[in-house]
């Protein structure tokens, strides 16, 4: 990981892993299972450890980000475990019994890459051109 982020400047080492991630969560809702019929478990395995690898690396850099601008690390984690649980109980009470599981997580997957795609724009643009 890079040095500590500057306030206003997003740094590219924390734009790929979230790029990544959306990537990775979209294919892991859209293509469980094609890979199940064709190679079993062993594939969406792997997947879902990967997802989660870089899921626990989110944290590590919004703390990076967030600590220089608004102060404390604890607020930070507090305002994820907020965040998390009212997702889960949307999620759980909501979304799946009106939606149903795979329109769910294909608006979930689009709700993942939007900020992707906003950060790696964001970063595109800060880049000097040579």
């Amino acid at each position: 990981i890079a040095a500590a982020a500057q306030p206003g400047r997003p740094q590219k080492t924390m734009v790929y892993p979230t790029v990544l991630l959306a990537g990775l969560q979209g294919m892991a809702t859209l293509a469980p299972l094609l890979v199940y019929a064709c190679l079993g478990w062993v594939p969406i395995s792997l997947l879902a450890v990967l997802c989660g690898a870089l899921g626990g690396f989110q944290f590590p850099v919004a703390s990076r980000v967030f600590a220089p601008r608004r102060g404390s690390i604890g607020s930070l984690y507090g305002l994820d475990l907020a965040g998390s649980c009212v997702g889960a109980m949307v999620f759980s009470a909501y979304l799946i019994p009106v939606y149903g599981f795979l329109k769910t997580s294909l608006l979930l997957a689009l709700v993942n890459l939007a900020p992707a795609l906003l950060a790696a724009l964001s970063a595109r643009a800060e880049t000097p051109r040579r």
